[in-house]
């Protein structure tokens, strides 16, 4: 009897939820799970060009960091950052055969490489942030050192972000406490906001931000998945189309010419200074229409 009364309260509440998503969706609210926008490379630069991204600053750097960290390591928006470490620590330094250096990120086990029966062997991710030396402003690397060289020697192991000093020297910009979990997962929302950007930011849209400008290069998916370090087509979900996608999508479904020139443009003259009139011809399939029309000055010429 109580089991009984039990499923049918249960069975109240589920019509009770469906019905008002129902009424929400008549008013046109939204009921699906509110995603983090990308972020486009003109908002990018107009970041470092107000000043948002850069190194003048310990608020800043550390901003910088947390920002090239989530994009070029594909981060999850406020674990993996919060989980850094200074020792032993995910990020380590190396060199090519050919002398570029670069950071390469292992990551910890997580959510996407769960020990479970169908990962039991699955490798962690391994993902690289190279040198940019034609654009050292922004290089990965240089930020690194340039961060780790302003913190104190004594700093804490199981930490990696740690908090600006308000008085700092030129010699130490951070304290040796680490950076409060609620201000390390801000970090890009603050900066959007100060920016003047509409829409929803977040540390997460760095890794969707990755994933999408690898799709729009043609990147292949395993790839893709490389970066992220997702094991399904759940990588999926953080790729967002851009708008000239999108422009080609519907340029492709719009009617254009064959390869063997659909449109033809025909005189009755050989000059065309002294055209008359024109004839255009566009075919489809097995449709072909024919418009004849008259050039301007085409009437005067007649009479």
């Amino acid at each position: 009897m109580v089991k009984f009364l039990s499923d049918v309260k249960f069975k109240a509440i589920q019509d009770t939820l469906d019905a008002l998503m129902k009424e929400r969706t008549r008013l046109g609210m939204r009921v699906g799970r509110r995603q983090a926008e990308v972020i486009t490379r003109e908002m990018e630069n107009i970041l470092w060009s107000k000043g948002l991204l850069g190194d003048h600053n310990p608020e800043t750097l550390l901003n910088t960091l947390v920002y090239v960290f989530g994009l070029y390591f594909a981060l999850r928006g406020r674990d993996e950052h919060r989980t850094l470490r200074y020792y032993p620590s995910q990020i380590s330094l190396k060199t090519t055969s050919e002398g570029r250096r670069y950071l390469e990120y292992r990551e910890d086990v997580s959510k996407t490489n769960c020990v479970g029966l169908h990962t039991v062997r699955s490798e962690p991710k391994i993902t690289q942030a190279f040198e940019l030396k034609e654009c050292a402003e922004r290089c990965p690397v240089r930020l690194y050192l340039l961060y780790n060289s302003l913190c104190p020697v004594n700093r804490p192991p199981h930490a990696f972000y740690l908090r600006p000093l308000v008085k700092y020297t030129k010699m130490q910009w951070y304290s040796t406490a680490a950076v409060g979990v609620n201000t390390l997962s801000t970090v890009v929302s603050r900066m959007c906001k100060k920016a003047g950007f509409a829409g929803f930011s977040s540390n997460h849209s760095l890794r969707a931000t990755a994933a999408t400008r690898l799709f729009d290069k043609g990147t292949d998916e395993q790839l893709i998945m490389l970066k992220t370090g997702h094991k399904s087509i759940a990588v999926r979900a953080y790729k967002r189309v851009s708008d000239e996608k999108l422009s080609h999508l519907s340029d492709s479904v719009a009617c254009e010419p064959t390869a063997d020139k659909r449109v033809r443009a025909t005189t009755s003259s050989s000059d065309a200074a002294a055209a008359t009139d024109v004839q255009c011809t566009c075919s489809s399939g097995s449709v072909q229409v024919t418009v004849k029309f008259d050039l301007p000055g085409a009437c005067n010429q007649r009479k």
